[in-house]
């Protein structure tokens, strides 16, 4: 069984081991608009560079599960000197995609080196910024300033670079798709409207399932009832068969679709999503 997970940041981490939980071999498809921290200030001094810090991040996670201190060493930020802010494994991805000349090849190094037990795939080779325009009709472009905005509408990227090849067949291949969980607009959908990946998940035979985040997000979802989750995807022309959100929705959903699972799959605090839930939901879904 082939699943793939779609988002960036740590929230995907609980995806990917719920796929694993399933016997499923997992691939991860990340964003690379971010433009924020060490991943920033390597694109300002290369601006030919994609963003590799939601990269980086999922593959540490990948790594852990075996190899703690090698994760560590990739998430370990320098303290002093010009290197200041920078994470370790940021700086390995960019020295080895110049090279290797490839972002997906020097992540398939990493992870190679230090055993990942799943594989990484940018969404894109080419840089890219994400874009958004609110109910306001205001316009903003960075990933940051995107994630500050208050009522957006929709949601692009400039410019408007192809998918990797990779990304697009992984997700045509798969037996299951899940979307998130991570932030719905600079997170899920900045990964999903890279042109070709929407196309992709149109044409897969799997399951695409959309795994809603557990808390909202300040600025994106602040006020988000599940309904106003689920129509920023259809805005976006996002597929999805089913949607996995935890019971806490279900008061205040608004008017949601038969597509939209309850399912205990967050831990005590109600923070973090709990693998083993989440693969049990799954397997309910997909059978």
């Amino acid at each position: 069984m082939l699943g793939v997970a779609i988002g960036g940041g740590h929230g995907l981490s609980a995806s990917l081991d719920a796929l694993r939980t399933i016997g499923a071999n997992s691939i991860a498809i990340v964003g690379v608009s971010d433009d924020g921290g060490s991943t920033g200030m390597l694109r300002d001094v290369d601006p030919s560079l994609p963003a590799v810090g939601d990269a980086r991040r999922i593959l540490s996670c990948m790594i852990a599960r075996d190899n703690a201190v090698a994760a560590q060493l990739l998430e370990y930020r320098m303290r002093t000197g010009a290197l200041a802010g920078h994470a370790v494994g940021n700086l390995m991805i960019a020295a080895l995609r110049d090279l290797s000349g490839s972002f997906q090849e020097a992540l398939a190094i990493l992870g190679e080196w230090f055993g990942s037990d799943g594989v990484v795939i940018p969404a894109s080779e080419e840089p890219m910024r994400l874009c958004a325009s609110s109910t306001r009709g205001e316009i903003v472009c960075g990933q940051l300033k995107v994630h500050q905005m208050v009522g957006i509408d929709k949601i692009w990227l400039e410019p408007a670079a192809r998918a990797s090849r990779d990304a697009v067949e992984a997700i045509e291949q798969a037996d299951v798709v899940l979307l998130g969980p991570g932030s719905l607009y600079t997170s899920v959908l900045a990964s999903l409207v890279t042109p070709g990946i929407l196309e992709a998940l149109a044409n897969t035979k799997g399951n695409v399932v959309f795994v809603v985040n557990l808390q909202p997000q300040a600025n994106e979802t602040i006020g988000f009832k599940l309904a106003d989750h689920l129509d920023a995807l259809e805005r976006h022309g996002v597929r999805f068969d089913a949607c996995v959100a935890d019971p806490r929705f279900a008061a205040a959903a608004g008017v949601v679709s038969s597509k939209v699972c309850f399912a205990e799959v967050g831990d005590v605090d109600g923070r973090r999503h709990q693998p083993d839930l989440l693969a049990k939901s799954l397997q309910n879904l997909i059978r």
